[in-house]
């Protein structure tokens, strides 16, 4: 696709508290308290890291970073930055995949309007309703 991104990190279908073992720890990082939580594959989880850092906020717990381990060495650092409230909540609307083994490429995505709650009707994802909207 060119991206960095994966579709794992797109669609998401882990479950962080299903699939994952977690420990949480406070760390302090660029002078700020932040939550750890480590991430660790439960051993019949599909997935190929063998685990993922992330760092949040110590306020209201929104993502920072997460590193993405293969062994013992980050293979792709996601940035969040950008927060903006939306429906009561922040939200990173830049999210920024850095892979370790590239130097200088990076993947952006970036958010230009996000809602919550929107209605939508279920036979969009029908393959009839997909190709419907596909069209020009």
């Amino acid at each position: 696709m060119g991206s960095h991104f994966t579709n794992e990190d797109l669609v998401r279908e882990t479950d962080f508290v299903r699939d994952y073992d977690t420990t949480l720890a406070w760390k302090e990082e660029g002078g700020k308290r932040v939550l750890q939580a480590t991430l660790v594959p439960k051993p019949k989880t599909p997935v190929v890291w063998s685990r993922v850092v992330y760092l949040l906020d110590s306020s209201d717990f929104l993502p920072l970073r997460a590193d993405f381990y293969d062994r013992d060495r980050i293979s792709r650092t996601l940035v969040f930055a950008d927060p903006h409230v939306v429906s009561g909540r922040r939200v990173p609307f830049t999210l920024q995949m850095v892979p370790v083994d590239k130097p200088g490429e990076q993947t952006r995505l970036e958010y230009r309007k996000l809602q919550f709650g929107v209605p939508v009707d279920p036979s969009l994802f029908t393959q009839r309703g997909l190709r419907q909207v596909g069209r020009p």
